[in-house]
């Protein structure tokens, strides 16, 4: 799945712990491998398919914990302007989304910073 994928799953469906796989699956150093009937860890210390080859994965809420989706992206930017810069443009996101419920916020910021990933910032 790619940065655009996700973005446009993100945009219709919104946050899931399906979604924070993906996206963590997308934006980690730690490597995986997909095969048509399960995800299977190269690195099994926090991840591993289950005896049935479901993926078992401790990721963090990003698309439904604002302070998940901030650290994600400080992790993920380089310079202490491209954080405030990707989080000013989730926030845009979500004001013009004209969305009250301040819960979807993280899935703006997420959008946001795969945005700017995509781009190479």
């Amino acid at each position: 799945m790619t940065k655009a994928d996700l973005i446009a799953r993100l945009e219709k469906e919104g946050g899931s712990r399906e979604m924070d796989w993906a996206i963590w699956n997308l934006v980690s150093d730690e490597h995986w491998r997909w095969t048509d009937e399960r995800h299977e860890a190269i690195t099994t210390d926090r991840f591993g398919p289950d005896a049935l080859g479901n993926p078992i994965c401790d990721t963090d809420d990003f698309t439904t914990s604002l302070d998940a989706s901030i650290a994600l992206c400080e992790q993920k930017t380089e310079t202490r302007e491209q954080f405030i810069e990707v989080l000013d443009k989730g926030v845009d996101l979500w004001i013009a989304s004209g969305d009250e419920d301040y819960r979807t916020m993280p899935k703006y910021v997420v959008i946001a910073l795969l945005r700017a990933l995509e781009d190479g910032k």
